[in-house]
């Protein structure tokens, strides 16, 4: 019995060491809400996009044409929503908060999923958002990159 006394201890102090300030977490939440607004203000329109060079052998460098419209949902994820740590961007010190953006089901196709059209037309959706977050007055940087290096992976960067 006293072991698991001791384990609860332990846990409630790590807890308690590794937990954001409520502070933190309403900053995180309020960010998440100014992005909703900003990216729900985007018009649905016909977005005309050329696969990026590195799909050119699947897909080839003709444009393509598909029906854009503004995110489904927009919410927090990972570390931040149970109140944990966060991770700092290596170098910069600033605290990195994992948000996702569900695209909305039309605008995918059946067999988007062959030849690497899905993360092509997932770029291409993050361009335009990059785009229009750019624009927003709360922003500082935006910038797309690749998850972990992987370029079927794109994300955006925003630095508030």
């Amino acid at each position: 019995m006293p072991s698991e006394s001791l384990d609860g201890e332990l846990l409630k102090a790590l807890l308690d060491e590794s937990s954001l300030p409520r502070a933190v977490r309403g900053v995180a939440n309020n960010l998440v809400e100014l992005l909703l607004q900003t990216l729900s203000k985007i018009p649905s329109q016909d977005l005309k996009f050329s696969p990026p060079p590195h799909f050119h052998s699947a897909l080839g460098s003709a444009a393509k044409t598909v029906k854009f419209s503004a995110p489904d949902r927009v919410y927090l994820v990972g570390s931040a929503v149970s109140g944990a740590c966060l991770k700092t961007s290596p170098g910069t010190g600033f605290a990195v908060v994992d948000v996702a953006v569900e695209m909305p089901k039309g605008y995918f196709q059946e067999k988007d999923y062959l030849d690497h059209r899905y993360h092509a037309k997932r770029l291409a959706y993050l361009e335009v958002l990059q785009q229009h977050v750019h624009r927003a007055g709360w922003v500082a940087s935006v910038a797309l990159s690749a998850h972990h290096a992987d370029i079927r992976k794109p994300c955006l960067l925003i630095r508030p």
